[in-house]
C-alpha cells in the first residue's frame, strides 16, 4: 500500500520536483495543496502520512505556514510534519520545532 504524502507549497514548481523525487525513490501518493484551505480540503478527503509544509507560505487572510502548522498538529496531533523553508533562519526553524514539526528541510530540495 502506497504512503500518503501532501506537499503544502504555494510554488507549484517545487511540488512537481518533490513529487518526482519522491516518485523516483519510494512507493508514495503524491498530493499537492497551494494553500491553507486546499490542505483542509485534501487532508478531509485523503489523510496523509505525512505532510511537508512551506512555512513560508502566505494567504491573503494574513495566515501564514506557522498558521497551518499550528491548526494541522491541533487537529491531527500525530501527524508528522517536515516544514519546507528557503530562508533557513535559525529563529524560524527553531519556532516550527516548538510548534511540533518533526524535521526542516532547507530549499531547494535535493
Amino acid at each position: 500500500m502506497k504512503k500518503t504524502i501532501l506537499i503544502v507549497d504555494d510554488e507549484k514548481n517545487v511540488y512537481e520536483s518533490v513529487k518526482i523525487l519522491l516518485e523516483l525513490n519510494g512507493n508514495y501518493q503524491v498530493n499537492w495543496a497551494a494553500n491553507i484551505e486546499q490542505t483542509n480540503k485534501t487532508l478531509k478527503e485523503n489523510m496523509a502520512n505525512l505532510v511537508l509544509l512551506d512555512i513560508s507560505l502566505e494567504e491573503d487572510s494574513g495566515k501564514d505556514g506557522f498558521h497551518l502548522l499550528a491548526e494541522l498538529k491541533n487537529k491531527y496531533p500525530d501527524l508528522p510534519i517536515i516544514v519546507l523553508t528557503g530562508h533557513g533562519c535559525e529563529n524560524m526553524v527553531r519556532r516550527a520545532f516548538k510548534m511540533g514539526c518533526s524535521d526542516y528541510f532547507s530549499k531547494p530540495l535535493h
